[in-house]
């Protein structure tokens, strides 16, 4: 790795990809229980004021009270990026990026202009 200010930000903030079925998991707090839920079936993160909204897979989702600054800090080397002041998606899900939003399914999810070129750089440095 070169000694560069930003060599190897992509590879520190992305995991590698044959970590990508074996990102583990995480326990979620939500309606009084801890979730145990595979990092990998989330699909992204949406923060809704002091509450975050995990959807899944599997089109479920689990609610909890939390900042998305604290999942952000948990999950960012599992592959998961903050694109918007709102929203934490999952590299591994994201099937389309244009120059405002990445797309996850059929959802289109707005990239805000204070994390998209942090965003892009790390996606070019993955590929």
């Amino acid at each position: 790795m070169e000694n560069t200010p930003n060599a190897g930000k992509a590879a520190y903030l992305l995991p590698h990809k044959s970590h990508a079925t074996s990102q583990g998991f995480i326990f979620v707090k939500s309606e009084y229980k801890l979730i145990k839920t595979n990092i990998a079936d989330i699909l992204y993160a949406e923060g809704m004021k002091d509450y975050i909204k995990f959807h899944l897979q599997d089109g479920s989702f689990y609610t909890t009270l939390q900042s998305l600054n604290y999942y952000e800090q948990r999950l960012q080397h599992s592959g998961f990026f903050r694109v918007h002041r709102s929203f934490l998606v999952n590299i591994f899900h994201i099937s389309c990026i244009s120059k405002n939003e990445v797309q996850i399914g059929k959802l289109f999810i707005p990239v805000g202009t204070a994390y998209r070129k942090q965003f892009l750089d790390a996606l070019e440095g993955y590929q």
